[in-house]
């Protein structure tokens, strides 16, 4: 299920715990499903993690204070161990490319729809199953009190990751990564960065530029749409930032590095071809020359056609538990109208259920 909650407190430390106590099972779960994956693809015990958080509290501590109280604030309302939960905040760091690759994002700017409710930004979130329990869009009212908003689709004690804010610019996330993902914390979490690109800015440049002032342990590619159409995606590893801009309104991306990455290897493109299929797929059905309908972005987001490496992923039985998967939610967002359409599970057997964080209540 995926739960809501509204934030309106605007002290960090309390707005936190409120989120924590009301979503304390949903926290557990999320506390409960990294240990696990952090023991299974590292053999990382509770000190190991532990460490780990204290090293993000610092990092935190020292640039993000704000970041760092709210997390607090969130495991003394869920009744969770704040470390545990500050690592959990860097698990795209901590993982480091382990498990199966994860998610398809596909951006159209509004002159390639074929219907006049402006530009889309969409993804597969594919994830491990046992976040199943903790996903919530979560949305956060501005501080200054000027009505602004922010609302991402996360898992319950992290940060933030897909979503949307009332500025019209929109957020999607794919994994990736190179050999040299994995050393020491070189600058905030990812999904630190994803918070700040919700909260802080109202275009790609905005985005952009924050971005590229952060360095990164890990890899990730970060994608955004303004509500006039402007698509951009940035790959963010140990060598820098890559930008990518929109082509003939469009922009795709899947687990593999687009950009240059120098002399590192790109792992997922050296290991499988899937990440390649699926953007080969997603590449084709925004590249039709009469059009873009919305009814053939919700289909390629249904698609098995790759198999075991298809959009809508089910890898429910894989015998190597952290290489398990499936898509976890669907995602279509129309900045231009301030809504996010959001499946309960894989798209295939899940209706898209319309939410517009801005006030009006969500509909089928």
């Amino acid at each position: 299920m995926i739960l809501q909650h509204e934030s309106f407190e605007t002290d960090p430390f309390v707005r936190g715990r409120e989120l924590g106590a009301a979503l304390h099972d949903a926290v557990a779960n999320t506390v409960a499903a990294y240990r696990r994956l952090f023991h299974e693809t590292h053999g990382l015990g509770p000190d190991d993690v532990a460490r780990r958080g204290d090293a993000v509290g610092e990092l935190l501590a020292a640039c993000r204070p704000d970041l760092l109280q709210e997390l607090r604030g969130i495991a003394d309302g869920a009744r969770v161990d704040p470390r545990t939960l500050l690592a959990i905040n860097a698990r795209t760091e901590i993982l480091a490319g382990a498990g199966a690759p994860e998610c398809s994002v596909l951006g159209v700017a509004a002159e390639r729809m074929r219907d006049d409710r402006g530009p889309v930004l969409a993804q597969n979130w594919d994830w491990h199953p046992s976040a199943e329990g903790s996903l919530v869009l979560w949305t956060v009212r501005d501080d200054d009190g000027d009505g602004g908003w922010f609302a991402t689709l996360t898992e319950a004690g992290i940060l933030g990751k897909i979503g949307l804010n009332s500025r019209g610019l929109a957020v999607c996330l794919n994994i990736l990564a190179m050999t040299e993902d994995g050393g020491p914390f070189a600058g905030l979490p990812v999904h630190a960065v994803l918070r700040l690109v919700l909260a802080e800015c109202a275009t790609p440049g905005d985005a952009q530029h924050l971005v590229q002032s952060e360095r990164y342990s890990a890899s990730s590619a970060i994608t955004v749409a303004s509500e006039d159409g402007e698509l951009r995606t940035f790959e963010v590893s140990p060598h820098g930032v890559g930008v990518l801009r929109g082509q003939a309104g469009t922009i795709c991306h899947t687990n593999h590095f687009l950009a240059g990455i120098g002399d590192a290897a790109d792992t997922i493109a050296r290991d499988g071809t899937g990440s390649a299929t699926r953007l080969e797929e997603v590449s084709e059905t925004v590249a039709v020359p009469d059009g873009v309908t919305i009814d053939a972005v919700k289909a390629v987001l249904r698609s098995h056609r790759g198999g075991a490496s298809s959009v809508c992923c089910h890898d429910l039985d894989n015998p190597v538990y952290a290489d398990r998967g499936q898509t976890m939610a669907s995602v279509v967002i129309r900045p231009r109208e301030r809504t996010i359409e959001i499946t309960d599970g894989p798209p295939c057997g899940a209706a898209y259920v319309e939410y517009r964080p801005g006030g009006a209540r969500p509909s089928a």
